[in-house]
């Protein structure tokens, strides 16, 4: 398996495994606590984190704000069935990218994460053409004298 093209998630205290088959391309952890969640993040980069509220060591959110703080590019999908608006305004503001109502199965998983990975190499393309064309901008040799 070519290490580049591996897709990994991390699934946070869920209530069960993704079912059916899984793709020989994803790499899938899962912890039982907000500590382990956390050690596991610093050893290993993933591409998509699956949190259940049910954390037996954290708050939801105190665990998002953490994982957020140290890496705020980190993708997630919050994994419940039940949300008040409040909750789901909260994840929203803190960059959830989904918010399912059971563990998604291999295939919808393998989906989500592939989605992910194309649209963030298509915003480094996006941003290295944006970077080069600011390069090339001139800017002027001179101040603008005040009127």
């Amino acid at each position: 398996m070519d290490w580049e093209n591996q897709l990994s998630v991390l699934g946070v205290c869920l209530s069960g495994l993704p079912t059916g088959s899984k793709p020989e391309a994803l790499s899938f952890c899962a912890t039982d606590s907000a500590q382990k969640s956390l050690e596991m993040m610093r050893l290993m980069r993933f591409d998509l984190v699956l949190v259940s509220p049910s954390i037996p060591d954290a708050s939801l959110w105190t665990l998002l704000g953490k994982v957020k703080a140290g890496c705020y590019w980190q993708k997630w999908a919050l994994v419940t069935d039940t949300l008040s608006e409040r909750d789901e305004l909260k994840a929203r503001m803190l960059g959830c990218t989904a918010i399912l109502g059971a563990t998604p199965d291999w295939q919808q998983l393998d989906a989500m994460v592939n989605t992910l990975r194309r649209k963030s190499a298509v915003a480094a393309a996006h941003a290295r053409r944006s970077a080069g064309f600011a390069a090339t901008v001139r800017q002027p040799s001179h101040a603008v004298a005040a009127f």
